[in-house]
């Protein structure tokens, strides 16, 4: 949550922070895996504190590096830092932070808004940033693409314990198109429906990824947190808020939701016949594992009834 109407917008989530302070919502949140805006806005004041020379390129910006949009309740905590801020043009960095996938907008050559594309060198530089300290412990990349010294490394790692090894993949775009980040200087990967560690970690995570990509809309950087249904439940990950279950992210407890078909006078067996005609279900319900099939249903459903 970012406190943005939209990606570029401002203050309206408010009512969130005022819903936050009471015992059934305080305490599962402290309870859980969870990146938030604050943990940003920390990791970014800190890192600023410990480099030695400006991260971002000199392209026409102006501003701090690094700098995220926040609420204000949560700039208020940072009163000594320029590396949050409630005033969208003077922050480089927007996260929208909704269940196990972030959004990371970065500021364009131009600012903010649609069509100003972003710098390849400064989006490197902020995919480099959440890698070094929420992916890998890397010690010598942080020394040679950051500057730092392993005390500033692991002092800062320190103020996101339980987020230092959260995100799976990292997700950047590079001439329009989604791909794997893995470092500075490293060979970018191939978004494939085999994402995660095996191809059953994510379902269609290719399809589902290309299906969401676009230029005005979806972040510069996505990142896909820890969030697989199997292993222990400490290394599942949210963003935002702690909630158990997400529709969008890519783990299969998220992905297959059941579908109920019923109408007025239909009986099972009415019902059955249209589910298993080829251009619906087929006989074994093969064509609908998956729920990748909602359009055939839905035309054959229709047809029957106004045939």
């Amino acid at each position: 949550i970012t406190g943005q109407k939209d990606w570029y917008g401002y203050d309206a989530c408010k009512h969130v922070i005022d819903k936050f302070d009471k015992d059934n919502v305080k305490y599962p949140e402290q309870a859980n895996n969870n990146l938030h805006i604050w943990e940003l806005g920390d990791l970014f004041s800190k890192l600023a504190e410990k480099m030695d020379q400006g991260l971002w390129t000199k392209d026409g910006l102006e501003g701090q590096d690094l700098t995220i949009l926040a609420p204000v309740e949560i700039q208020k905590a940072f009163k000594a830092s320029m590396q949050v801020t409630t005033v969208r043009d003077n922050a480089n960095i927007i996260a929208a932070l909704n269940g196990p996938m972030a959004h990371i907008y970065v500021k364009g050559s131009n600012g903010w808004g649609l069509d100003m594309m972003t710098t390849e060198s400064n989006l490197m530089y902020a995919a480099e940033v959440f890698r070094l300290f929420m992916q890998v412990d890397d010690y010598p990349a942080a020394k040679m693409k950051l500057g730092l010294s392993a005390g500033a490394y692991y002092t800062i790692k320190e103020r996101i314990p339980n987020l230092n090894l959260s995100i799976d993949k990292i997700l950047i775009r590079i001439n329009g198109n989604y791909q794997v980040f893995n470092g500075i200087g490293n060979t970018l990967g191939e978004l494939t429906d085999a994402l995660g560690d095996s191809g059953a970690d994510y379902v269609k995570a290719m399809l589902r990824i290309e299906g969401l990509n676009n230029l005005n809309r979806s972040g510069d950087i996505v990142l896909v947190m820890k969030d697989k249904t199997a292993g222990d439940v400490k290394q599942r990950y949210t963003i935002g808020v702690a909630c158990k279950a997400w529709h969008g992210s890519l783990n299969p407890s998220d992905s297959y939701v059941p579908l109920i078909v019923a109408y007025p006078g239909g009986t099972k067996s009415t019902i059955e016949t249209l589910l298993k005609r080829e251009n619906t279900c087929n006989t074994d319900y093969g064509g609908c594992k998956g729920n990748w099939n909602l359009k055939g249903i839905v035309q054959e459903l229709i047809k029957e009834q106004y045939k």
